[in-house]
């Protein structure tokens, strides 16, 4: 079945949402609990069953991760004069998000803040040593690169196409 790489991105969560859960039944399918005198409930699948679904749903985690990553290595797109892979776009994209978030909390601090430390007498003051409402501009114009970015990526994500048969079986 084609379906689009947006699609195996949602798809590949589904599954592993899907391990977590199998997990947790062979766990609860790998004992009986009853009080004494009364008779034992077993769980509604064997632990057998559980483990062959569980094996299976793997398998096709791996699949679908290596059709996602192959796409994502071959593919490239346009970014800043360069072409560069969906795979390269989706680090840069998380690496200056990183750094957003580091310059946000850079441009939120005062410039200068004073505190008194409870039992002392003295002032202890701390000066920025950088122009805070600089680094505030600076957070917002990368968050608008990062966003630009990801939408990109997002756009791309749309239109690839991938051949994966067990789609259907979490769509």
């Amino acid at each position: 079945m084609k379906i689009t790489l947006a699609q195996a991105i949602d798809i590949r969560s589904a599954i592993s949402k899907r391990i977590q859960e199998l997990l947790n039944e062979r766990n609860s399918s790998a004992v009986v609990s009853y009080y004494d005198e009364s008779e034992m409930i077993y769980p509604n699948r064997k632990l057998e069953e559980v483990e062959q679904e569980l094996n299976e749903t793997r398998k096709d985690y791996l699949e679908i991760d290596q059709l996602i990553n192959t796409q994502n290595l071959k593919k490239v797109i346009d970014w800043e004069d360069e072409k560069i892979s969906i795979y390269t776009a989706i680090e840069l994209a998380k690496q200056i998000q990183g750094e957003v978030n580091i310059l946000k909390s850079m441009g939120s601090r005062k410039a200068i803040d004073t505190s008194i430390q409870y039992g002392s007498p003295n002032v202890l003051t701390t000066k920025a040593l950088y122009n805070v409402e600089e680094y505030r501009q600076k957070s917002i114009e990368l968050s608008k690169k990062s966003r630009l970015l990801s939408q990109t990526i997002q756009a791309t994500n749309h239109k690839l196409t991938i051949d994966f048969s067990k789609a259907e079986k979490y769509i």
